[in-house]
């Protein structure tokens, strides 16, 4: 029943990735945090933070054309010390930069899929004090009064997206090569 998905943020499992292709017509992001543990994964401690910052001033970029630009200059940065992540880098450029093309107001809150993660830690921690529930509609009570209650919060504290943003960034104009 979803329409106009025109972004699905996720890591990059194979499973999902390939469901997200079969089911979606929309642009697929692969979680920026995944993809540093991933690239990070491949660097001897002592050089993690000259990595992790090189790789930062990609997303730190406006424009899509200069993400881009940034992304190929990290890489050829990175290509002679670094050979598995070059090549981690040019499998994965698409990807990485699909949030370039929405609103830069919403950038910080699409590049990764940390936001879920954090509602998902949420409902476990609060459905782990109960323990054990009488019934199925126990824990949805408890599981809908816990996502009601972060919906307010973003309503009324963070603002997290407004509507009048969401509703310019349903009309972009993105480029269909990637979807």
């Amino acid at each position: 029943g979803l329409k106009d998905v025109k972004l699905i943020i996720s890591d990059a499992h194979k499973g999902l990735t390939e469901a997200i292709s079969e089911n979606f017509n929309a642009h697929w992001q692969r979680c920026w945090v995944h993809f540093m543990r991933n690239i990070l994964s491949h660097v001897p401690k002592s050089n993690m933070e000259e990595v992790a910052d090189l790789m930062r001033l990609i997303v730190k970029e406006d424009k899509p054309q200069e993400m881009r630009e940034r992304y190929h200059k990290v890489m050829d940065a990175l290509k002679g010390k670094y050979p598995k992540i070059y090549d981690k880098m040019l499998e994965a450029e698409e990807d990485i930069i699909a949030h370039s093309f929405f609103l830069k107001e919403h950038r910080r809150k699409i590049y990764s899929n940390n936001p879920l993660e954090r509602i998902n830690r949420e409902i476990r921690r609060r459905t782990n004090v109960v323990g054990i529930f009488p019934n199925d509609n126990a824990v949805l009570r408890l599981v809908g009064e816990v996502l009601h209650q972060i919906d307010e919060d973003w309503i009324a504290q963070k603002n997290y997206m407004t509507p009048d943003s969401m509703q310019n960034s349903l009309t972009m104009d993105l480029p269909n090569d990637s979807i």
